[in-house]
């Protein structure tokens, strides 16, 4: 990996950082949620993810459609530069996904650095299948470390060991659930073993390590901003970068490898050479434009992102606090001094029993559930991984789910949830 300060820190620890929140969520949440009755079958309407659209969001919708522009224009260039700012880096190149930031993110580095194909990418055994897909698709090869038992994220003991191989050529370190992975010890193994390091931050955002924004800490970075994430556009993604060749090329990637300083629409000024350039393509690239649209949604959320990570925490500390009690019986999220947790979800794991009946009764009561993003028993990686290489990663598969936490979700969603697992055990709700 290329030296890289940890420049970009935050004003506070990660136990000053809960504290606050506990303070702060008193006065935010009437401002925030809309509070749900209870029915009369004792339910309080569906427990999953939903999503309010704000007065600014319509506003600017409402401007791209007077504008008649709907390809990447001015709320894309100005989503790319605040997020840009908001991570500390130079470069923010805004995709149609956050799969489409790791392909052209993994492609950019290939091409650049030179890979061969089907050379090697360490990744976790436990993350969402877009991760091992976009290396695949990048005709690379990924090679798996087991994940930790405890904040499900990369377990940093084996990746030396994978980094020395011949042909591997860099590490995807994903911040699972909203939880940074130890990158101080992956950033080690990056530098002795000459490793590119990209983030798969797509279920981080505002999460920190050490001070620092996750997304800030590889060479690239990637977001998501598919429905339930920190910032919701519909779909839309974004890759950043400090390396401004880095960026140059993944912009030229979502744009079919388009080689032109501006689309034509943008050209102020009369310039032949651009004009002849207008059919150049340096790569085999891809159509992972966004649109104005999904900048003029995303947009907004950026403003209202402490207040919305300050309610996702508030949820998460809500359940740890109150399941507690069945300790016994539930493995419930990590939270580490060093790291502040920006709670994408609420991973959960049964510590003995069959957990499918756990969830059949959570969901039968409109509790929506996940499982903990299994990967290495996918039907469509047969013949790639046995899962039995992996123990923790399958343990996870076998035991674990999670249930959300979103900001769109009340003190009373949060009891609720408590209430009907309390009721699964067989004990009575003690608040």
């Amino acid at each position: 990996m290329k030296s890289k300060p940890m420049n970009r820190k935050l004003e506070y620890t990660p136990k000053v950082y809960y504290r606050k929140v506990l303070t702060a969520a008193r006065r935010l949440w009437l401002l925030r949620c809309r509070r749900l009755k209870r029915s009369k079958g004792g339910q309080i309407g569906r427990i999953g993810g939903p999503f309010v659209v704000t007065p600014a969001m319509r506003e600017n919708v409402d401007q791209v459609l007077a504008s008649g522009r709907l390809s990447p224009g001015p709320f894309v260039k100005e989503f790319e530069a605040r997020f840009a700012q908001y991570h500390g880096v130079q470069h923010a190149i805004m995709t149609n996904s956050g799969t489409s930031a790791l392909v052209v993110a993994l492609q950019a580095l290939k091409e650049i650095e030179g890979w061969p194909d089907w050379s090697y990418v360490i990744c976790p055994a436990l993350t969402f299948v877009a991760t091992i897909n976009a290396v695949l698709h990048c005709r690379l090869n990924p090679i798996l470390a087991d994940v930790d038992p405890t904040s499900y994220t990369i377990d940093t003991e084996p990746i030396y060991a994978l980094g020395i191989q011949p042909n591997v050529k860099a590490i995807i370190p994903v911040h699972v659930f909203g939880l940074a992975a130890d990158m101080g010890a992956i950033r080690d193994v990056a530098s002795d073993c000459g490793l590119r390091v990209i983030e798969d931050a797509c279920e981080a955002l505002g999460a920190t390590y050490d001070g620092v924004p996750v997304g800030a800490l590889g060479d690239v970075s990637c977001f998501s901003f598919y429905m339930s994430h920190h910032i919701t556009a519909g779909v839309g993604g974004m890759a950043i970068t400090d390396d401004p060749q880095y960026a140059r090329k993944m912009r030229s990637l979502i744009n079919h490898g388009w080689e032109r300083k501006a689309a034509p629409i943008d050209m102020k000024e009369f310039d032949f050479d651009e004009i002849r350039k207008r059919y150049h393509f340096a790569s085999i690239g891809h159509s992972s434009r966004p649109t104005e649209f999904e900048a003029a949604i995303a947009l907004p959320q950026l403003d209202d992102l402490t207040i919305n990570l300050v309610i996702r925490t508030k949820n998460a500390i809500h359940l740890t606090t109150n399941l507690t009690q069945f300790k016994d019986k539930l493995q419930l999220p990590y939270f580490p001094h060093d790291r502040i947790h920006s709670c994408m979800m609420y991973p959960i794991i049964l510590r003995d029993g069959d957990k499918w009946e756990l969830i059949r009764h959570l969901e039968s009561n409109g509790i929506e559930t996940r499982e903990m993003l299994p990967l290495t028993n996918q039907p469509c990686y047969k013949g790639l991984f046995d899962e039995d290489d992996y123990p923790v990663a399958k343990w996870i598969n076998e035991q674990g789910f999670y249930v959300g936490c979103s900001q769109y979700l009340t003190d009373e969603h949060m009891a609720y949830v408590v209430e009907k697992i309390g009721e699964y055990f067989g004990r009575t709700y003690q608040h």
